[in-house]
């Protein structure tokens, strides 16, 4: 290795408590009279050697030290400080080490929330380079005593510290005087006596906001009720926590890194109790809670209690987020919930999704215990259900031909089997495979729901409508007579049933000029001449300028418009007309036939009536 990086310093400086690396670095520079370029020298010299040597591994090869820089935070500290956060800004900053510490020395400590106070020297360094070191008297370092008691016990994070320094900046005398106002009132409201009190769901919030005030009035003096009305905030989101928890029967958990602890068995009792007061009354109190709606990080809670960000509408209300005992499928949807299969789909359950979610899931079936996929919101606004059931998913030897239909399935043509499988096939699919009868050897297509239906070799159908006089010529001989000789491609009534649904042309017995085309059931039933009866148009047929002629003579060039005579029924519809003489009336054609013509005209002179 490079001689520059083993050679140690002459001079090996100890780094102090909670020192950065970068204060350290400079105080070794200058204790060995090297200049800043020379940091530079040493890093190139590193990087030739391995890509892996750090600056700090360089610092230990020039000073035989193990060296640890700042110190690790506590749990109390990781509670909100482990990210940098507007809301506790001192967990994030660096400071002043105590001057008298360092014997006159620069050194800069590691970001952290620890004591404001230097014990040894009762001295105040702050929580941040801007402070102005000073000293301080007993009673401040009684106060410093005790923040460390908070602060190692969890009662004291930095966001409550912050909240009631906030709040005392406002009336107190800076920082070092109100540290035993925030100290004090901190070890008041973190006792399991107060919290239960306060923090009962049950309780109706003015007696919340009294115990709140009891507390803090006899410790922050003229600071009590800025003090309050910040804790009353403070506490706010702990409140929505506990009720979340109450409602939806769930184990008690901080929804948010900076919500206040409460005592496991606190928040287990109030869950067993399933007492909640609505959310509601909280925002109707008074105007203490009108500015306490935001304050969370970028956080809110809306009227209905559930927390989101400040920017935009709230999710769960709109549905874009689940919050379960809310919006959750469990919740909405309890019926098909259920049928969530609860091994498949892994940490995925009915109290994490929403019934509008889109990721597909695995359901087991309630009927038949078939398990197939599909998105909830499939489930809940499609409709869907078991695919295996509705035959929408073939699955061998559950729904598939050869199971459910084996006689069918060994009619399939073997040469068409061969590349689609019989146990690839439903019996409901409209799909039209190739068959072989077993009794004509005839080869014919018909849809695999045809044959489930009942349907198969046509030849064969035939002949036994024949053999068993069954035939449309055979039960409704009149209506037989009326099948059209020519247009139907040889097929013949003696081939057909009265109940056949197939469409065929017929003759009209009305007019020798019609013919239509019409299902056989339906023409059993009654239904007639489709041009006649005027269900279908048929141009110079049966449009009105073909079944009346001379009305059509005075049909209205423009008042009409789109409407045109050789393009509809002579129906009941209201249309313009102008006669000879001009008079322009709106009539039904039946109307306009009946009057012979223009009814302010006389008689003789009406248009049906002049020939």
């Amino acid at each position: 290795m490079n001689d520059l990086l083993t050679r140690r310093y002459p001079m090996t400086v100890k780094p102090l408590h909670r020192e950065t690396e970068s204060s350290y670095t400079r105080r070794l520079l200058t204790a060995n009279r090297e200049l800043e370029s020379h940091q530079k020298q040493l890093l190139r010299a590193a990087k030739a050697e391995t890509a892996t040597l750090a600056w700090r591994d360089v610092l230990e090869l020039k000073t035989g030290r193990r060296l640890r820089f700042g110190a690790p935070l506590s749990a109390a500290e990781r509670n909100g400080a482990e990210h940098r956060c507007e809301l506790c800004p001192d967990a994030g900053n660096v400071r002043l080490m105590c001057a008298l510490c360092t014997k006159g020395e620069t050194v800069v400590q590691a970001p952290g929330f620890t004591n404001p106070v230097c014990i040894r020297h009762r001295r105040w360094v702050g929580l941040d380079l801007s402070t102005r070191q000073t000293a301080v008297d007993a009673t401040t370092v009684r106060a410093a005593l005790r923040f460390d008691r908070l602060q190692k016990s969890g009662r004291l994070t930095p966001h409550l510290y912050n909240v009631l320094r906030s709040a005392t900046a406002r009336i107190g005398n800076g920082d070092v005087a109100d540290l035993a106002v925030i100290v004090d009132v901190a070890a008041a409201v973190t006792t399991g006596r107060f919290l239960e009190e306060l923090l009962r769901p049950g309780t109706d919030y003015a007696h919340a906001y009294a115990v709140l005030t009891d507390a803090v009035t006899g410790l922050a003096g003229r600071n009590a009720t800025p003090v309050t009305a910040a804790l009353w905030g403070y506490f706010r989101p702990t409140f929505w926590a506990l009720r979340h928890a109450v409602i939806t029967a769930t184990p008690y958990e901080p929804a948010w890194a900076h919500d206040h602890a409460v005592p496991q068995h606190l928040a287990d009792a109030y869950v067993a109790a399933h007492q909640v007061i609505p959310f509601t009354s909280y925002n109707a109190e008074d105007k203490r809670t009108s500015s306490l709606l935001i304050g969370r990080g970028g956080l809110v809670i809306c009227d209905h209690g559930h927390q989101h960000s400040s920017k935009g509408r709230c999710p769960v209300c709109t549905n874009s987020a689940v919050a379960p005992g809310y919006n959750d499928l469990a919740t909405t949807h309890p019926d098909i919930a259920k049928e969530l299969d609860p091994v498949l789909n892994g940490t995925t359950t009915a109290q994490n999704i929403q019934a509008a979610a889109r990721l597909s899931l695995a359901w087991r079936c309630p009927r038949n215990r078939h398990v197939y996929w599909a998105t909830a919101s499939n489930r809940t606004q499609g409709g869907t259900n078991c695919g295996i059931c509705s035959n929408r998913t073939i699955v061998a030897g559950i729904n598939d031909l050869t199971t459910t239909h084996p006689r069918l399935a060994a009619e399939l043509d073997p040469a068409y089997e061969a590349g689609h499988p019989a146990t690839k096939m439903c019996a409901g699919s409209g799909d039209k495979p190739e068959w072989i009868c077993p009794d004509c050897g005839h080869h014919y297509k018909m849809s695999l729901y045809n044959r489930s239906q009942g349907s198969g070799c046509e030849p064969c159908r035939r002949a036994g409508l024949r053999s068993t006089r069954t035939s449309l010529v055979d039960t409704h001989p009149d209506i037989a007579a009326q099948w059209h000789p020519t247009r139907n491609n040889g097929k013949q009534p003696e081939d057909y049933s009265y109940g056949s649904n197939d469409e065929v042309y017929w003759l009209c017995t009305t007019s020798a000029a019609h013919w239509y085309p019409q299902r056989i059931d339906r023409k059993v039933q009654g239904y007639g001449c489709s041009l006649c009866s005027s269900r279908r148009l048929v141009l110079r047929v049966n449009d009105l300028a073909t079944t009346d002629p001379l009305l059509v003579t005075e049909w209205h060039d423009y008042l009409n418009v789109p409407k045109r005579p050789e393009l509809m029924f002579a129906g009941t519809d209201r249309h313009w007309w102008k006669c000879a003489f001009g008079h322009v009336k709106q009539q039904s054609v039946p109307n306009r036939r009946k009057s012979r013509g223009c009814t302010d005209c006389e008689p003789e002179d009406r248009v049906l009536n002049l020939n």
